[in-house]
């Protein structure tokens, strides 16, 4: 209960919140085993969240930062903690009206539907029916359960690029790597590395054909971070490519995915890439407005507030982020009103480098989860600094307007 209470606390302290899948998930078993001794010991009330404070007490010294989120991860414990105190009570309900229908064993079937339903572990329906002298097909639930993790693995290995499998890029030479330089560039000249179809690595395109180039250097910016990629043009003197997607590759390499608008276009050419100004313009103008709004829903609601995630394009930004309740009218139109007054004072937009522990003492955002090299980017807005690697606009004078159209309250803590 100590060491699952103490990942609890830090893990909640640092953004992380209770979900269904991934570390969200991980999050939620470690606390619910807990739980789940705490109930062995004799402890059928709440009891976790108790310990928090406890735990902050203990690690002060070290870990200051976790003090001052007590209350906001206590009460995120509890609520946890009530959930599956109506999980277990509901999870027993179902496998007591299972067992009157007197089967010898309860099967693998029902025992998965109460771990993947309910969220009722089986070391703990084994309990309930050693309890009981009942006994479950264990060794079904184990078939069923890596029957289950083999087709989500199958599921993995296909992309949607263009219906294809992802064997093209996987064939493309680890060697091979793309340097961004779009920062500063929104026209570059560079020499292709690589060009292939849907489904196999060619040494040129032709007129219609869609594929994917990649180049030894590129100002086109990749789809990462919850901004989309760049769109634009990529051309030769014989052809010319529309890129209707970039993409980031495993190993350092950047895909233009498109289709052929005129001519051929061949490997080892040099090229001329061209990003879409206007759509650059309004992505970074979104992406700006994204770190301002998240600093003004962290001075309104409160610190604990976090990003899960945001898509940032041409047309609009969403920002996903934690939070207790859905907010209300006031909250909403507080937000907005702060992150337009930090428009309007037209704050010059500074990116700088450093190394990552220089920029948690500089007092920056990261996202829980997201992996950072020793030497980081830093957005630095005066008003919002954050970790980030994608575009942004010069003063934040130039995002123009903001205006918050909808609020959407997503039940990432379900059972």
């Amino acid at each position: 209960i100590a060491d699952h209470i103490r990942a609890c606390t830090f893990a909640l302290s640092d953004g992380a919140t209770f979900s269904n899948e991934g570390r969200g998930y991980v999050l939620r078993r470690v606390l619910r085993r807990a739980v789940r001794f705490g109930k062995k010991i004799g402890i059928n009330e709440s009891f976790m969240y108790k310990l928090v404070p406890t735990v902050a007490k203990i690690m002060e010294d070290y870990y200051p930062y976790v003090t001052g989120k007590v209350e906001d991860v206590a009460k995120l414990v509890k609520i946890e903690e009530e959930k599956f105190q109506k999980t277990l009570t509901a999870g027993e309900q179902i496998l007591m009206e299972y067992l009157n229908t007197k089967p010898s064993e309860v099967s693998k079937e029902m025992a998965f539907k109460l771990y993947d339903t309910y969220g009722f572990p089986l070391d703990l329906t084994k309990e309930i029916l050693e309890e009981k002298g009942f006994d479950v097909d264990e060794a079904g639930f184990k078939a069923y359960m890596e029957e289950q993790r083999v087709q989500a693995r199958n599921a993995r290995k296909t992309t949607n690029y263009m219906g294809a499998d992802v064997t093209v890029y996987q064939s493309i030479d680890a060697a091979i790597t793309t340097e961004f330089v779009g920062y500063d560039n929104l026209v570059f000249d560079s020499e292709i590395t690589v060009l292939t179809t849907e489904d196999e690595i060619v040494q040129a395109l032709t007129d219609g054909q869609t594929g994917t180039i990649l180049v030894k250097e590129t100002p086109f910016y990749a789809t990462m971070g919850g901004q989309q990629g760049d769109k634009g043009i990529i051309r030769t003197a014989n052809g010319e490519f529309k890129v209707v997607d970039t993409v980031k590759l495993l190993g350092g390499k950047v895909g233009h995915i498109g289709q052929m608008v005129s001519g051929m276009i061949s490997n080892g050419e040099e090229v001329e890439l061209v990003v879409d100004k206007e759509l650059r313009a309004k992505t970074c103008r979104n992406h700006s407005a994204t770190h301002l709004l998240n600093e003004s829903l962290r001075k309104v609601i409160g610190s604990h507030v976090a990003q899960q995630g945001s898509n940032v394009s041409d047309e609009c930004l969403r920002f996903d982020f934690n939070n207790f309740n859905l907010l209300n009218s006031d909250e909403i139109l507080k937000v907005e009103a702060l992150t337009k007054e930090q428009i309007n004072k037209a704050i010059e937009v500074k990116t700088l480098e450093m190394e990552l522990e220089e920029a948690k003492k500089f007092g920056v955002q990261a996202v829980f989860g997201e992996k950072y090299g020793k030497i980081v980017r830093v957005v630095d807005m005066d008003f919002s600094k954050e970790l980030c690697g994608g575009t942004h606009v010069k003063n934040t004078s130039d995002i123009g307007r903001i205006a918050i159209l909808k609020l959407e309250w997503i039940f990432l803590n379900c059972l």
